[in-house]
């Protein structure tokens, strides 16, 4: 929740949705899925509003590493989401207090007081996604 917070309170509401269990689909079909986090274009988000769930990934997918979410995993459907749309993946690992963002150009460790960089020119710094 704090994580979800901190987004919205970065991203503006009438661009951006911001959701805990965010559903989605990579392709059409019986394809849904759930990002721990997720921030998606409010445009491709009220795209079909008949759809069970948002077609594409969101543009960002944060996934929280817990016991069924293993670091390899992990990495592997950071890999999907890209290609399927998502501007960034956040892998948060609270147990070393990074956050690890991979992009299509990118795998990046954010640790302290390191800015994550968010659309437009707004960040995040990675000691607040552990403010607890």
């Amino acid at each position: 929740m704090l994580i979800l917070d901190l987004l919205k309170k970065r991203l503006p509401a009438r661009t951006w949705v911001v959701g805990v269990e965010m559903p989605y689909g990579l392709t059409p079909g019986y394809d849904c899925r759930a990002a721990d986090v997720g921030v998606a274009l409010r445009k491709k988000w009220d795209a079909d509003p008949e759809a069970d769930c948002m077609i594409g990934s969101p543009h960002i997918v944060v996934q929280i590493k817990s016991r069924s979410n293993r670091d390899r995993r992990m990495e592997e459907d950071a890999v999907l989401h890209i290609t399927h749309g998502a501007h960034a993946v956040w892998l948060v690992k609270p147990d070393r207090r990074e956050v690890v963002a991979i992009t299509a150009s990118s795998r990046t460790v954010y640790t302290g007081n390191q800015a994550i960089p968010l659309p437009g020119s707004k960040s995040l710094s990675a000691a607040d996604v552990f403010s607890v």
